[in-house]
């Protein structure tokens, strides 16, 4: 059963400087309030848009909370069971790189890992090479091209397997607590909601978004705790006999004379669509509580993000049909704008089919993608390639 107390005792040397106690679930970034600092509270900008200089003058700022990261689970670049790997072609990298234009950064950086031929990728997976400097562009190109190669090896691609039947309740994430201040307490941290396609609700029993962070002076015993910690317990407690997924836990915003530090990133944990029945239900992470502040015109820190799960969904969805009729198409002889194309290729696109492996989220939080057009510009572009390229 989940409890988001943080004890917050008052040191004999200093009145309102805060002090974590431990506490049996105090990971999870909420507080108890046990009597509000002295001082007037002002309403007005959480004091992290503050400058640092501005903050370091005024008599010093509390660290951040450490990110809590999220499981990871493998996943690979393409399925193909164990003897089609077997099978498949063993193209070195610098013909693999040639053939499907993927351009002298993708060739350096698989020589740089030792990939000298292309099948030994099948025994990678996405986040050991985003650990090795790959970018997401990168990892979209090489999954279009083996992808291309498996059909036309085997005629057909396998779908990632489903592990377990069961439809999992699935939740967002929870805000950290805000910081005292004495001047002006933190701002709560928001509890994102889980993000999936259309397509995926119907693998969920039930959808509930995220929970934000308490605000600062809430009071054990009150009505208002009683009926948060209610919130609290509900969504995490797990009735299944399956197990339960947490995200990761942000570290606490540490004490600061002037301003408290930020609480960290609760990570959600990240999965494929097909991993998902093997839990009885997923939760997103947990932000880390906002730190304290000790003088009378001290701001507190601000609630850490609590992450929500996320699922992918591509720009625009192919079938094998279509995959295997598309033609390698380089950015720079494609309609893609001017400036599109530039962040395309800062982030390691070299052709159109690499855009058909890159969902949505990762897009726009690696880009600079941050017009409600960019997105409907590219998908546009896509459809128009594959119009053209349709058989009669």
């Amino acid at each position: 059963m989940g409890n988001f107390d943080h004890l917050w005792d008052e040191p004999e040397s200093k009145s309102h400087m805060p002090a974590v106690r431990e506490h049996s679930d105090s990971r999870r970034g909420g507080v108890e309030i046990t009597q509000a600092p002295k001082g007037s509270v002002s309403e007005g900008e959480p004091h992290s848009q503050r400058p640092s200089q501005e903050l370091d003058e005024a008599g010093g700022r509390g660290g951040a909370g450490g990110i809590g990261r999220g499981l990871k689970f493998s996943m690979p670049l393409i399925s193909l069971d164990g003897a089609r790997k077997a099978a498949f072609p063993e193209m070195p990298t610098t013909e693999f790189c040639d053939t499907y234009q993927l351009g002298t950064e993708i060739q350096k950086l698989l020589d740089a890992q030792e990939f000298d031929t292309a099948d030994v990728l099948l025994y990678a997976n996405e986040f050991d090479l985003i650990e090795a400097g790959f970018k997401i562009g990168h990892i979209a190109e090489l999954k279009w091209a083996l992808k291309k190669i498996a059909l036309e090896a085997f005629g057909t691609i396998e779908a990632p397997k489903t592990e377990g039947e069961n439809k999992p309740e699935l939740f967002g994430g929870f805000g950290g607590a805000a910081g005292l201040g004495g001047k002006k307490h933190g701002v709560a941290g928001l509890g994102e909601e889980p993000h999936l396609s259309e397509e995926y609700v119907s693998s969920f029993s039930v959808l509930g978004g995220g929970v934000g962070g308490p605000g600062a002076g809430l009071v054990k015993g009150s009505k208002e705790y009683e009926s948060y910690q209610a919130i609290i317990n509900t969504r995490t407690m797990n009735q299944s006999n399956l197990a339960l997924l947490e995200g990761g836990i942000g570290g606490p915003g540490g004490y600061g004379a002037q301003a408290g530090g930020v609480g960290g990133l609760g990570q959600a944990s990240q999965m494929g669509i097909e991993h998902v029945g093997k839990f009885g239900k997923i939760i997103g992470g947990f932000g880390g509580a906002g730190g304290g502040a000790d003088r009378m015109g001290g701001e507190g820190g601000d609630g850490g993000i609590g992450q929500g799960n996320r699922f992918p969904k591509f720009i625009l969805p192919i079938n094998e049909t279509t995959r295997r009729r598309l033609p390698t198409t380089a950015l720079k002889d494609s309609k893609i704008k001017t400036g599109h194309r530039e962040v395309l290729q800062n982030q390691g696109f070299q052709t159109l089919g690499g855009l058909f492996e890159v969902s949505v989220i990762d897009l726009l939080e690696h880009s600079n993608f941050t017009l409600a057009g960019d997105i409907p510009q590219l998908e546009r572009v896509l459809n128009r390639f594959m119009a053209q390229n349709a058989k009669d």
